[in-house]
């Protein structure tokens, strides 16, 4: 199995985290005395990390890479799936649309965000 990460990574990842403050990860339900919680988290060793060519650790660019894991995520977890890459079946890009990306690190707010953090952004065409 692949993942793809930014290029900033350490000896594992961390699978199916919310919030790294808390384990599990729960939510009150309304009019309910019981907290509705997700599948705790997965840690899995990475076997092989790939990062851009052209990453810059002090521009933050090009911060993407691909992660070979050691051992098979555990995808049966409502807290884990796999996500579909911009790509065709022929394998032309698909564009014009937009895109959600997640992921901790810095925000306006703090250099290590505990709670995962999501965006919306367009496909990039590095040919612009």
């Amino acid at each position: 199995m692949s993942i793809f990460n930014t290029s900033f990574c350490s000896y594992s990842v961390r699978l199916g985290e919310y919030n790294e403050n808390t384990d599990p990860d729960c939510q009150k339900v309304e009019n309910s005395e019981k907290d509705l919680c997700a599948d705790t988290y997965q840690d899995v060793i990475i076997e092989m990390a790939i990062t851009h060519p052209d990453y810059s650790p002090t521009l933050f660019t090009n911060d993407i890479g691909i992660i070979r894991l050691k051992t098979q995520a555990k995808l049966y977890q409502n807290n884990i799936n796999t996500v579909c890459l911009p790509f065709d079946d022929k394998g032309k890009k698909i564009g014009g649309a937009k895109y959600e990306v997640v992921g901790w690190g810095a925000t306006e707010m703090s250099w290590a965000y505990p709670i995962l953090q999501k965006a919306v952004i367009p496909l990039y065409d590095s040919k612009m």
